[in-house]
């Protein structure tokens, strides 16, 4: 089965901006122009649904602050980019089983920063500060870390909340370069658990306020707000909160299904009807790039099968099929009623709305008819024919009862290898 999700390496980032698979580099050189007028301290939320491709799009803006110029990309704007920032990733929800946000962020800082990876020829980080004596500061004196540089003059133990922010400025001051400052990207926050996720957020806004450096947060500003609720109640403004936390907030628009299709997963319309059908469903339910990678590996496992059952029958392969995984993906309790023979109304929304669908239906009845024009109506008499020979089991105008009855038998059996309905 092949895998339809794209893997985050730096070849794949590179190939995704030189290709534009996804038509956002316009966005990624807009948003490079807006970082470079920026001289203050600011959190930027990157705000985008599950699957709409926010870690694509800030590994994006990492790879162009660490690698060469880019046809696409305005190369004043990019030249001028990489001169004022060095960008960190830091991925939330792989560090949320941390207790100390302050030192899971500066132990990932000080862990991959390059510049103080150059400083020893060692594995081991070579710092040029106390690293010891602040962190004993930063974490209230819980933390005693040995086998650090130190400075002489930085020997005391310090607890108020001015002195923790002195000295982790200090540690900020020392990694980032003085003619520099540094982009802190925030992936994954929606996904932590709610008392690290408010913890985070509640730091990086009263103890990361260093004019050196801008925050951007890739997050589902919608689940996040829910998360925000938990942790403080039923009652609390989750999004209100994050309003006010944000000083600029990005939306991700959606990513053309063709497109995605075509330049991300290398599927493209080479002229049969499952081509077809499956882009019906992913335009109809208006899939992100999650689902439809989704729905491409579903249907990939039982084309195989339905085609030695069904080689005849195109309007279960392609329109009954793939309606099916997608509901699988969007709501079981809407699947369960159309297996069961509850479900035509909306299924009848769907293949008399969606013109890729109408276009298989329309061809087989053709085929079958010798004609190529149908009116609603006519369409609405098949597809509810179709649907209640294979579903409700009614015997009305059709020649195929027992046939039928073993199809939808042998559909149900396909198709509880991937779903419990």
């Amino acid at each position: 089965m092949k895998n339809y999700e794209m893997k985050i390496t730096d070849e794949n980032i590179k190939k995704s901006i030189e290709n534009n698979c996804i038509n956002r580099n316009k966005k990624l050189e807009r948003l490079m122009q807006l970082l470079n007028t920026i001289d203050t301290n600011a959190i930027i939320s990157i705000d985008g649904g599950w699957g709409t491709g926010k870690t694509v799009f800030v590994k994006q803006l990492e790879y162009m602050s660490k690698h060469e110029e880019f046809v696409s990309i305005d190369k004043d704007i990019i030249s001028e980019f990489k001169k004022k920032f060095d960008v960190y990733y830091y991925n939330a929800w792989e560090n949320d089983m941390y207790e100390s946000v302050i030192l899971s962020l500066i132990y990932n800082l000080i862990n991959d920063f390059p510049t103080l990876k150059k400083q020893s020829s060692s594995e081991k980080i070579k710092l040029p500060f106390n690293f010891n004596d602040l962190i004993k500061t930063i974490s209230v004196n819980f933390v005693d870390l040995k086998e650090v540089t130190s400075y002489e003059d930085l020997s005391k133990e310090i607890h108020t909340a001015k002195e923790q922010k002195e000295a982790l400025d200090r540690i900020l001051d020392s990694i980032i370069p003085q003619d520099k400052k540094l982009i802190f990207i925030v992936d994954e926050l929606d996904r932590c658990n709610p008392s690290f996720a408010v913890k985070l957020l509640e730091t990086l806004k009263h103890y990361f306020d260093n004019e050196k450096l801008i925050f951007i947060m890739a997050t589902n500003n919608e689940q996040l707000s829910h998360t925000v609720e938990k942790y403080y109640g039923d009652n609390f403004d989750g999004y209100g909160y994050l309003s006010k936390f944000y000083d600029l907030i990005i939306e991700l628009d959606s990513v053309d299904a063709k497109t995605y299709l075509g330049e991300v997963c290398k599927v493209r319309n080479n002229g049969h009807w499952w081509y077809t059908g499956l882009l019906g469903v992913i335009q109809y339910f208006n899939f992100n790039m999650r689902e439809i990678n989704r729905i491409l590996s579903d249907f990939d496992l039982l084309t195989g099968y339905f085609d030695s059952f069904y080689a005849e029958d195109e309007i279960l392969k392609y329109v009954f099929l793939p309606y099916c995984l997608a509901l699988k993906i969007r709501s079981k309790n809407e699947l369960s009623l159309f297996l069961t023979g509850q479900g035509l109304q909306n299924f009848l929304s769907f293949s008399t709305t969606e013109k890729e669908i109408i276009k298989i239906i329309q061809t087989y009845m053709g085929e079958k008819e010798n004609q190529t024009e149908y009116t609603n109506e006519e369409l609405k008499d098949f597809i509810t024919e179709k649907y209640d020979n294979y579903f409700k089991n009614i015997r009305e105008n059709t020649r195929y009862y027992d046939s039928d009855i073993r199809k939808k038998n042998d559909f149900l059996d396909a198709f509880s290898l991937l779903s419990q309905w």
